[in-house]
């Protein structure tokens, strides 16, 4: 029997105000529509990681860059070069910090979104890579 390949579409910010979990799903959405994966949320504020209690960004290096490493590594994730910036502004919110209208300002980016699904379904058929010995 044939599983369907899951994806995890991660939401790595675990701060209370955040609009990350409105634009994960429009991305797991768009993702899904043509694909043949499993397109699934992954909420790291729902995870207890041992980054998360470290007040920098995991981007400017320290603790939490390392221990994000590891658990990178640890989920066999692999490189795409279609990585789309999402790039949104405040004048796209509501006065309650979320979208006016989600779909309309991420349209600019169905067809990158559609282009980064098709290719994890590629990497996904190839075999991976051996592991570093």
């Amino acid at each position: 029997m044939n599983q369907v390949p899951r994806v995890g579409v991660v939401i790595g910010r675990n701060r209370p105000k955040r609009i990350c979990p409105e634009i994960a799903e429009w991305v797991r959405a768009t993702a899904q529509a043509d694909s043949g994966l499993s397109f699934e949320l992954i909420d790291l504020a729902a995870v207890a990681l041992p980054f998360l209690d470290e007040p920098g960004l995991a981007a400017r290096g320290g603790r939490a860059a390392a221990q994000m490493q590891i658990v990178l590594e640890g989920l066999h994730m692999r490189n795409t070069a279609t990585n789309p910036a999402l790039n949104t502004n405040i004048t796209q919110l509501n006065p309650g910090g979320t979208f006016i209208d989600i779909g309309n300002t991420l349209e600019p980016f169905v067809a990158a979104v559609r282009a980064m699904a098709a290719e994890l379904e590629a990497l996904i058929a190839e075999p991976p890579p051996p592991p570093d010995v």
